[in-house]
């Protein structure tokens, strides 16, 4: 904490209170000072909080901020910092009006980054969830046919990964056909899959609190060549920014070069998004693989590159793969195949 100039952190972020305690529950808070770390729950918790945590000091309240300023209040605590991202509006006023001579700091951008580094336990939880994904790929594979609707797939690909073991999917199943295509986050919808698709599958799951991502892109009976074509550019550049890959290189020249490559294609104007982010607890997290990010690559980030193209009207592809910074380079996690899969 003295490297934040602060007494004590304030985390009331489920992410890093999970990371911080192994704390599976839906509402619970952390205070860290200097000599004591305290976890904060409702009465509904008690049980399960006893069991999940050995570290901290259980205390339950009804307000979590209530608790955390008491506590604050018969120490001599000066400055406290917090997750400005996760606190609203209505809590720091109310902090504020409890802790009036006291000093809030937000450690948004330091906090966010506690988990960048993933242990070998992270890493093996990881893994797992990428195998019960591919299942889910599987599934989709041999039921994507002509007449059959989105949702229908989203369906079974969502049941699948259930019995596969997955706590749940990490987001709504990404299933975008045809014209659908051309939406990066077109959720599965009522339209039916028809013969020439493009059908862009966006899949996550959540395996002991930790996330995948992966996306895939079909095509439903003989490709055109504008498909084979759009779908090579975006494979190439997938390659080409994966094997960039390796500690010291700046995220955003990953995105740059990702970005250049499908610009000199003549596809740049269908490329808007960020080339990649961090996986973990949080399905979207640090490192950030974007043309604004300040990220350098460390051995043990974890996050994906996913480039695509989305020409509005007509469809779109986007190859999405996990990789692993390892002191060598690049361990691509994902293990599907990136060639086209024609159904």
């Amino acid at each position: 904490m003295r490297c934040w100039d602060v007494d004590a952190v304030f985390i009331s972020g489920l992410e890093n209170v999970r990371y911080l305690t192994g704390f599976t529950g839906s509402n619970g808070a952390v205070l860290i000072t200097g000599r004591e770390g305290y976890f904060l729950t409702d009465f509904r918790y008690k049980i399960q909080a006893s069991k999940e945590i050995s570290v901290y000091k259980i205390r339950c309240c009804n307000r979590l901020l209530d608790g955390i300023t008491k506590l604050i209040v018969k120490t001599d605590i000066k400055r406290i910092g917090f997750e400005g991202d996760k606190v609203t509006y209505d809590d720091h006023s109310r902090f504020r009006e409890k802790l009036p001579d006291r000093v809030l700091a937000s450690l948004s951008n330091e906090l966010g980054r506690i988990r960048i580094i993933k242990s070998k336990d992270e890493i093996k939880h990881i893994r797992k969830a990428i195998d019960i994904t591919n299942r889910g790929f599987n599934i989709a594979a041999e039921s994507i046919a002509p007449g059959v609707s989105e949702k229908d797939i989203a369906g079974l690909i969502e049941d699948e990964v259930k019995k596969q073991g997955a706590e749940a999917v990490s987001f709504d199943i990404i299933v975008a056909s045809g014209y659908r295509a051309a939406l990066p986050h077109g959720s599965a919808s009522s339209k039916r899959i028809k013969k020439g698709d493009f059908v862009v599958i966006d899949l996550g799951v959540t395996y002991k609190g930790y996330n995948s991502d992966e996306t895939r892109t079909f095509v439903v009976g003989k490709p055109s060549q504008r498909q084979k074509t759009v779908y090579q550019v975006v494979k190439e550049s997938n390659v080409k920014a994966i094997d960039m890959v390796k500690p010291g290189v700046r995220a955003s020249d990953i995105d740059a070069a990702t970005r250049d490559y499908i610009k000199r294609k003549g596809f740049g104007r269908y490329f808007g998004h960020g080339t990649g982010h961090g996986v973990g607890i949080a399905v979207h997290e640090p490192p950030f693989i974007s043309p604004c990010s300040k990220d350098i690559l460390e051995e043990g980030m974890v996050f994906t590159i996913e480039p695509g193209i989305y020409i509005p009207g007509w469809g779109g592809t986007r190859i999405e793969d996990m990789v692993l910074v390892t002191d060598s380079g690049p361990e691509i996690l994902t293990t599907t195949s990136k060639e086209m899969v024609v159904v």
